[in-house]
């Protein structure tokens, strides 16, 4: 029997450099989050007009809102 073994081991700046990068990656989501950013790639405004849209037809359906016609911009 015969066998190999790799160890992958990172050297100290290696490690520094990563754990750099995360703190960083963090720090700007975080200030992202905190102006009022929402993650998802721009998919939040989209579902939200959506949804106004699904309410708005469904606000126009009834006898008590004549004018609840809310269309999103797209």
């Amino acid at each position: 029997m015969c066998g190999v073994t790799f160890a992958m081991v990172s050297s100290s700046p290696e490690v520094v450099q990563k754990m750099n990068c995360y703190d960083a990656a963090l720090n700007a989501t975080r200030a992202a989050v905190k102006e009022g950013m929402l993650p998802g790639d721009d998919v939040a405004p989209l579902k939200a007009s959506l949804v106004l849209w699904l309410a708005g037809n469904n606000l126009a359906r009834r006898e008590d809102c004549p004018d609840g016609q809310l269309r999103p911009d797209l």
